[in-house]
């Protein structure tokens, strides 16, 4: 899974640097495999994912393409920088806004994911992403208020769940280990 995530990643940022343009013609599966020396089935699915995100489209029998798009996003789903700060990084008119932190009622989805008893809290944390005044995202995070005791007053000035995790000590490593 991280080797398809830094090969998705690889491939935005070439995109977004120019390597690729629109309509151009990626490497096929099998020499992107060769490339990053991984199962043929796995340069699919990055090509698959690539393809959910609006990044390229397929022609059967033909390979994958850049798609043409007004304003690409990248997202960059490996690193040590939040998505908020490489938005500005790049340059782009970015916004987070918290737009709702409220304690989930029915819990017990996230006993065995958060390793939460029944009595503990978690809450639901909902940020809206903006580019030039846009909506472009909305993510939503749950965080268990015995990992995060100061969620309750806190989760409401949430913009960035990268610099929350930071600040109390979190590191990316540490909260989505490698396989």
């Amino acid at each position: 899974m991280v080797e398809e995530m830094e090969m998705i990643d690889h491939l935005i940022a070439d995109i977004h640097a120019g390597k690729y343009k629109a309509s151009d013609k990626l490497p096929s599966e099998n020499e992107l495999a060769d490339q990053y020396k991984v199962p043929r089935m796995t340069a699919r699915k990055v090509y698959n994912r690539l393809q959910e995100l609006g990044y390229v489209y397929s022609r059967q029998g033909m390979g994958s393409y850049v798609k043409d798009r007004l304003q690409q996003i990248p997202l960059v789903l490996t690193g040590n920088t939040s998505f908020s700060k490489k938005m500005i990084e790049l340059g782009y008119n970015y916004e987070s806004r918290n737009i709702y932190c409220e304690e989930v009622e029915d819990h017990s989805m996230f006993i065995q994911t958060l390793g939460v008893d029944e009595k503990d809290s978690v809450f639901k944390i909902g940020r809206l992403h903006l580019v030039d005044h846009k909506s472009i995202a909305l993510h939503t995070s749950f965080v268990a208020e015995s990992v995060f005791p100061d969620i309750r007053m806190e989760g409401s000035r949430i913009t960035s769940m990268h610099d929350f995790y930071q600040e109390r000590g979190f590191t990316l490593k540490q909260i989505f280990p490698k396989d």
